[in-house]
């Protein structure tokens, strides 16, 4: 299903994603002007939404993200090293992260911040690095293949979605936000960690699902809006059949009908 939506028009479909984005990202826009440095927090705001509007409209490929695999007793040893042994990669990327904004800061002429700060960022980033690499390790599932019907591949990837979304935001919004707020100014820091955490999670995940929604909004005067439920109902009625992740007419003659004529008719 997440494959449908170049048929309401790629382009299309592409804009109308890329200013959902920004929009989303804009709606922190007005708390800019509750802070000291209102200018260059607006242009901060809007920097980030535009990167990554762009960024949303190329995005395609949707993720798995395989809950079930915890009960399984054969990916079960996996799922838990990947929770003992990530965190403790991932100390290392925040410990490199910290040591890398603390002297980025000491050398900006904030000496005093330069420790508080770079522990923060330290602590931040290690416990978000972990956190996702031991859910990538031990919970993602593969790419859709025949056996996942469509309802299930688009929530298999807004169920990744959403968990990467949460914990990416969560993590980078007070990595950023702490940041800026210890070196700046707190409403600063909670504006631009705010917006941070909005784009920061949008880019880690719902690539499909927001794509597959863009679509529905795009199209809504050619397909019925609850697209998903319709299909699944033509398939419990015999007349379509799942295919994997995509929907099959069943029968052979309007299949071949179908390839013949790919263009819709134009009625006068």
């Amino acid at each position: 299903m997440h494959g449908l939506w170049p048929s309401a028009g790629p382009g299309r479909v592409r804009t109308a994603d890329a200013l959902l984005t920004f929009g989303t990202i804009s709606a922190v826009l007005p708390a800019a002007w509750l802070t000291p440095e209102p200018g260059e927090v607006a242009a901060s705001v809007l920097a980030l939404a535009v990167a990554c509007g762009l960024a949303a409209a190329l995005a395609l490929s949707p993720s798995r993200l395989d809950w079930q695999k915890r009960r399984v007793p054969g990916l079960r040893g996996p799922f838990l090293l990947g929770l003992v042994v990530n965190p403790v990669l991932a100390t290392f990327v925040g410990v490199a992260a910290g040591l890398a904004v603390g002297a980025a800061i000491a050398a900006a002429g904030h000496p005093s911040a330069a420790l508080v700060v770079g522990t923060v960022v330290s602590w931040v980033a290690g416990l978000g690095a972990g956190f996702r690499f031991s859910v990538a390790a031990g919970l993602r599932g593969a790419a859709p293949t025949t056996a996942v019907v469509p309802p299930v591949a688009l929530r298999d990837d807004t169920v990744y979605g959403l968990v990467y979304a949460v914990s990416t935001g969560l993590f980078g919004g007070l990595a950023v936000g702490g940041t800026v707020a210890l070196v700046l100014e707190p409403s600063t820091g909670l504006v631009v960690g705010t917006a941070t955490a909005v784009a920061s999670g949008q880019a880690s995940g719902l690539s499909a699902a927001r794509r597959y929604l863009v679509f529905l909004l795009c199209a809504r005067r050619r397909l019925p809006f609850r697209l998903g439920r319709f299909l699944d109902w033509a398939c419990s009625a015999g007349l379509m059949r799942y295919s994997g992740p995509a929907y099959q007419f069943r029968h052979a003659e309007l299949q071949h009908w179908l390839a013949a004529h790919p263009d819709p008719v134009v009625t006068p």
